[in-house]
């Protein structure tokens, strides 16, 4: 029974009867009820508070629960795995998921609470502006790292959001910024800035983010990492204070920013201690030619990271480097989205011919391409390729060769089949893909447009490795020698293709165990929902009894969705 709502009951019928008698009863009979009822009353109030006390003990129960890690690991420790968990929690669920770790009792809360730095990492905007005051609170004197994502949907040139970041710059670590300060904004005095990633609104007025830049640069001395979509390198960099310290510089160009052809071969020709030079965005007229006779040089002698976003195709034809310790280890990232692969050539054969001057074997030592993702062009015969070194990878992890198929989109009058890449790139690239590794064919991003095509073209594939094109010889040699790893992802049900496409595997993989290069994984990948798991089954069964004696392991398996390249 409810106990309040007893009381009422209890009162209001108490109430009722004593109306009833005022009119025929005398003041005894009124002094009676009164106390009969505040005595009722009363009993019942102490049967409430100890139920209160009896709700409180369970929490303090709940709130005093204590789990196992914490009686083994002090608190000091256990807060660095919260900073841990945070990280994790912010790549896999929302920014402030990670605030539930606060509530599973009463230690772990005040474990996270005198930690300031579970609380300098921020977002903004934040849901609402107290949240973002509370976070700077908790945060104490910590140096923190400020995201400001956006701005308010009502706050276009982004003043309310400038207005509530600018008073803790001065002990911000590291920034990233996607708006503009308001005109006639200064700066405060930076001190701790080590890491600023500042890219505008792409319809942001080109001066006016290249002065806000400016203005701000001026005010970090300790700059070490700068990231930007606006072109700074130039005269103006004899007057930032950084320019001695900065290690790492990313520059994303764009159409109204970019520098002239030479300028970038001045910069280049002059980072004496460059170890890592990123090319990315293949593609061309993104730069425009100079107009002055003399082009200043930055002076950043202690840059050892440069990455240039939107590489022209003529940069083959300026790239001076240095040819100390600066050359070596160095990486190559030609992104060559809606570019074919003649432009990408051009620069690697161009970064080849200097490297060339360089220590002997400087190339085939240094240079590793660990990754070549070809994909089809969507109307033209086109091939958009993408090299990288990982930027967290340890040497020595092998190179990867990955092949990308746009299924919906390609057009089987204009675009390029599996023969075709393989004829005019494989070969072609031969120097950068003979020492491969691992070699992953995705069959596709999406199952939702033509099924028919995609079938087509995953017996493209199936074909061409069972014609001992890619797996078996060519030229005399084993093709693909050193490949470990085969990985086939395949936008259809795998199970249609059948025995004849398993039998297609056996000859090239038998002739290169033969050969001395057996396959140690083979790896099947099927991008849809099993609609006849019995078939599917069988599949795997088949599969392992075909090639089980010349694979070291193969494994079939789901990954329902796919996965994009970029």
């Amino acid at each position: 029974m409810n106990t309040v709502l007893s009381i009422r009951e209890i009162q209001h019928e108490l109430d009722t009867e004593l109306f009833s008698r005022l009119s025929v009863s005398g003041t005894e009979q009124v002094d009676c009820l009164l106390k009969e009822q505040r005595g009722i009353i009363k009993g019942l109030q102490d049967s409430l508070v100890k139920h209160h006390r009896i709700v409180a003990a369970i929490q303090a129960h709940r709130n005093s629960f204590v789990p196992t890690i914490n009686s083994i690991l002090p608190s000091e420790i256990l807060a660095e795995i919260f900073l841990q968990l945070v990280h994790v929690y912010k790549l896999q669920f929302d920014k402030y998921y990670w605030m539930k770790i606060t509530h599973v009792c009463r230690y772990w809360r005040d474990v996270a609470l005198s930690f300031p730095r579970l609380f300098s990492d921020i977002h903004f905007p934040t849901r609402d502006h107290h949240k973002f005051e509370e976070l700077i609170r908790l945060s104490d004197t910590t140096p923190l790292t400020l995201h400001v994502d956006d701005y308010y949907s009502d706050d276009e040139d982004g003043s309310r959001s400038w207005e509530a970041i600018a008073p803790h710059l001065s002990r911000t670590r590291s920034l990233l910024m996607r708006i503009i300060p308001p005109l006639g904004t200064s700066w405060p005095y930076c001190p701790q800035m080590a890491s600023l990633a500042w890219k505008v609104p792409p319809d942001a007025d080109p001066f006016r983010s290249k002065d806000a830049v400016h203005s701000a640069l001026v005010c970090m001395p300790n700059l070490r990492s700068l990231t930007s979509n606006i072109y700074i390198l130039g005269a103006v960099w004899f007057k930032m204070p950084f320019a001695s310290t900065l290690t790492s510089l990313e520059i994303c160009h764009n159409r109204c920013s970019s520098p002239s052809l030479e300028e970038l071969g001045a910069a280049l020709s002059v980072l004496t201690s460059l170890t890592t030079l990123i090319l990315e965005g293949v593609r061309k007229g993104c730069y425009k030619l100079s107009t002055s006779s003399h082009v200043s040089c930055p002076q950043l002698p202690h840059l050892q990271l440069l990455r240039l976003h939107g590489i022209d195709t003529e940069v083959a034809n300026i790239l001076k480097l240095p040819f100390r310790s600066a050359a070596i280890g160095m990486k190559l990232n030609a992104d060559g989205y809606y570019t074919d692969g003649v432009a990408l050539m051009s620069i690697y054969s161009r970064l080849t011919t200097i490297l060339q001057g360089g220590p002997q074997g400087m190339l085939n030592r240094e240079i590793r391409v660990c990754r070549i993702n070809i994909r089809c062009s969507d109307f033209q015969r086109t091939v958009q390729i993408k090299i990288w070194e990982g930027d967290q990878v340890a040497y020595p992890e092998p190179p990867v060769l990955d092949f990308f198929f746009d299924y919906p989109s390609r057009n089987p009058q204009t675009s390029l089949s599996f023969f075709e890449l393989y004829d005019r790139l494989i070969v072609g690239l031969w120097p950068l893909v003979s020492n491969t590794r691992v070699l992953h064919i995705d069959g596709g991003v999406s199952v939702t447009d033509n099924h028919l095509l995609a079938a087509q073209i995953e017996h493209e594939i199936i074909q061409c490795l069972g014609s001992a094109k890619l797996l078996g010889s060519m030229y005399d040699t084993v093709s693909l020698p050193h490949i470990q790893e085969l990985r086939i992802s395949f936008i259809g049900p795998v199970a249609a293709f059948g025995d004849p496409s398993l039998k297609a595997l056996v000859g090239p993989l038998s002739s290169r165990l033969e050969r001395g290069y057996k396959l140690e994984n083979l790896i099947i990948v099927d991008n849809c929902y099993p609609s006849t798991p019995n078939d599917h089954h069988q599949f795997a069964q088949d599969l392992v009894q075909n090639l089980s004696a010349i694979v070291g392991r193969v494994e079939v398996r789901y990954e329902v969705g796919g996965w994009y390249c970029y």
